[in-house]
């Protein structure tokens, strides 16, 4: 299979740092599990913090520990290519994977940019999705020889799952799913 993973909030955790940042310009105390929703902070206010928080890649935290153990053992029997509009340059896109011992012909094939925030990945085709945005799961209906795990997060709960869109939490369970995808196909 190709598969298609995303970087921000299933590979690491930008949303920490963007909080952080957020919380302390506007003096408010957003939590993680708060952010219920794709389009939750004021437009205005995400175009000043999210560059900033583009700047502090550095800080981010990657959301398994055993990251690289995963993609490396997806590469072993698949194409594994990784999707970002992240607003950060490749080089350092890449640099912060390899501190995880994610690299580039080990653990992935390619780092794909996009360059629109939520990132059109369905026009880069791949039989399996990975992505956290829960404006994949409609457009899903007009893809249905592709599939989406949704990597569960606060954003996309209330995300229902259908014939080709599967919720999975965390790392253990992206595998698990595609264990069972693999075993009919």
């Amino acid at each position: 299979m190709k598969i298609a993973v995303d970087l921000d909030a299933v590979i690491w955790d930008i949303m920490g740092v963007f909080l952080e940042l957020y919380n302390n310009m506007y003096r408010v105390d957003v939590k993680y599990e708060e952010v219920d929703e794709w389009f939750f902070f004021p437009k205005k206010r995400f175009d000043f913090i999210y560059p900033e928080t583009v700047k502090r890649i550095n800080d981010y935290t990657f959301l398994n520990k055993d990251i690289n153990h995963y993609l490396f053992l997806l590469m072993g029997k698949h194409e594994v290519k990784i999707l970002t509009h992240n607003g950060n340059t490749v080089e350092n896109l890449k640099k912060k994977l390899e501190e995880a011992n994610i690299r580039e012909g080990f653990e992935y094939l390619e780092l794909i940019k996009q360059n629109t925030y939520n990132g059109d990945k369905l026009s880069v085709e791949f039989d399996l999705y990975i992505d956290d945005c829960p404006l994949l799961v409609g457009r899903m209906k007009e893809y249905t020889d592709r599939i989406l795990l949704l990597y569960d997060q606060p954003w996309n709960q209330h995300c229902e799952e259908q014939n080709n869109v599967f919720r999975v939490v965390g790392w253990e369970g992206v595998m698990k799913k595609i264990e069972e995808i693999e075993s009919v196909i």
